[in-house]
This record gives structure tokens, C-alpha cells and sequence, in this order.
């Protein structure tokens, strides 16, 4: 197990990722453009690190509007 950064993981990948704290205080949906697709782009970085299996979690209520784009396979 190895316990990284969304942005020190940047152009590595995992067979198994577990995203924790999706919520709007890290990945605004709202607000200023440059922002939100600031946000979207790291949070699609932090995605595609995963080469098997991806986990998101949030916490109920304060989850950010951005997984509501992620469809599974």
C-alpha cells in the first residue's frame, strides 16, 4: 500500500485507487469557471490512475457535484 497525493500520483498508475473526501470544499462543482474545471481536471487526473479498481468516497451531504459526471462502466 502506498499512501500518495492526487497531485504526486500525476503520470503514475495503480492497480487499485481509493479517492477519499470528494466533496465540495475539495472539488467544487459551483462557483468561479476556472475553479470548478480546475477541480474537474484533478479529479480526472486522480481517476485515471487507476488501472483495476477505483474507489470515491464522500461524505453524504457536502459530496461534490462533479461524481454526479462519473458514470460507471
Amino acid at each position: 500500500m502506498k499512501l500518495v497525493t492526487i497531485h504526486s500520483a500525476k503520470g503514475i498508475e495503480f492497480p487499485v485507487v481509493f479517492i477519499v473526501g470528494v466533496t465540495e470544499d475539495a472539488f467544487p462543482s459551483e462557483g468561479p469557471a476556472e475553479e470548478v474545471e480546475r477541480a474537474r481536471r484533478v479529479l480526472y487526473t486522480a481517476i485515471m490512475r487507476a488501472g483495476w479498481r477505483l474507489t470515491l468516497s464522500a461524505v453524504r451531504g457536502r459530496a461534490s457535484g462533479l461524481l454526479s459526471c462519473i458514470q460507471e462502466p
